[in-house]
């Protein structure tokens, strides 16, 4: 072999990779300011909660094989007076972006990732949800996804505390999410989802705690919703408490 061929081989396999990935970290990191203005403008305008963002900043490799941004200290309030706990209060919130789709002028966003926060859910005494409340439209958007051009592919949640607490009963249940990991699959007639995740448990019932008191689960869960039969099917799936493991699947 020529030094020749070598050197156009070198340059073939590693430089140009290399110099587009540089390209599109650029256009990245000029265009993520608009970007996260742009998503925080519209949330803000769209949703009956409030949305409060800290700095950004672009993390090439912290998901790879996407591209994020990096958005600090993101706060999710259930109404525009921003009173009392925040719903969502998390110190990094992370947008990815894939290779191909920015090298085509697209800046959809393939990948959302939380960690390191907490996640606070009140069921109120009318049965209603705070963060569904949080997130009910303001006004008619037709198509949301077009709107804050989604085309998620995983959902990933990293060290974040869920509270969970029915004003009725006085139940709190909490999850510490160590890790956990959705991905999806949507075609015009199937939508499939895929869930692993490890977490702590604990059940709260009159400021004391129950038989589920620090139980370790790890759940790893495949379904699929058919849209033409309206059906949700479960494919073989496994929930381990405390290492002793159930095996399940069906249909609804």
């Amino acid at each position: 072999m020529s030094r020749k061929f070598l050197k156009r081989l070198f340059i073939g396999l590693f430089v140009i990779p290399l110099i587009l990935l540089a390209i599109l970290i650029s256009i990245l990191f000029v265009k993520q300011d608009e970007i996260v203005q742009n998503l925080l403008t519209t949330i803000n305008a769209d949703f009956k909660g409030e949305v409060e963002m800290g700095d950004s900043h672009i993390s090439p490799f912290a998901n790879f094989p996407y591209i994020s941004i990096d958005i600090d200290n993101l706060k999710l309030y259930q109404d525009k007076s921003k009173k009392g706990i925040a719903i969502v209060d998390v110190k990094d919130l992370y947008l990815g972006f894939d290779l191909f789709t920015l090298m085509s002028g697209k800046m959809d966003i393939k990948l959302i990732k939380i960690s390191n926060g907490k996640i606070h859910v009140v069921q109120h005494k009318n049965g209603e949800f705070n963060i569904v409340q949080a997130f009910a439209s303001q006004k008619p958007v037709e198509n949301k996804e077009e709107e804050f051009h989604l085309d998620l592919k995983s959902i990933q949640l990293e060290n974040i505390d869920i509270t969970k607490i029915n004003e009725e009963n006085l139940i709190t249940v909490e999850f510490f999410v160590n890790k956990a990991l959705s991905k999806f699959k949507i075609s015009p007639d199937q939508i499939k989802v895929s869930v692993d995740s490890k977490f702590l448990v604990n059940v709260i019932t009159d400021k004391d705690t129950t038989f589920f008191k620090h139980k370790h689960v790890d759940l790893n869960v495949e379904l699929y919703i058919d849209k033409k039969q309206d059906k949700l099917f479960i494919q073989p799936s496994e929930f381990d408490l405390e290492h002793a493991e159930f095996d399940f699947e069906g249909s609804i």
